[in-house]
């Protein structure tokens, strides 16, 4: 078991409820940016915690993408639900190719 990516899935899973709990009583119409950044960052919340519990049969470093992808793919479509800067805009892209590059890489077990 990976205690690293057990934490972060922790923290990741929970600021995820957070953040839908606040895209659901603060946006009274709800933000389509901030119910993307929710899902994504709860379904891979759930992937890296998979990763964590059975390292030995996936690539752990896919657990540790998945984390970057989603501070940035999340947090940047966050950013933009806000009011945030422009320049997060560009962030949202590259935090989605970090969550795909994480389930390729998932399978590519590495050796000991």
């Amino acid at each position: 078991m990976s205690p690293l990516l057990l934490w972060l899935a922790a923290l990741l899973g929970a600021s995820g409820v957070i953040a839908g709990a606040i895209e659901s009583h603060v946006f009274e119409s709800g933000s389509s940016a901030m119910e993307i950044g929710v899902r994504y960052q709860l379904i891979h919340a759930v992937a890296i915690f998979i990763v964590a519990l059975v390292p030995e049969r996936v690539n752990r470093w896919s657990g540790y993408i998945f984390s970057i992808g989603i501070l940035l793919f999340s947090g940047s479509l966050y950013g933009i639900a806000w009011g945030g800067p422009v320049w997060l805009g560009p962030l949202t892209p590259l935090g989605g190719v970090l969550l795909v590059a994480g389930w390729l890489l998932l399978p590519w077990k590495q050796e000991n």
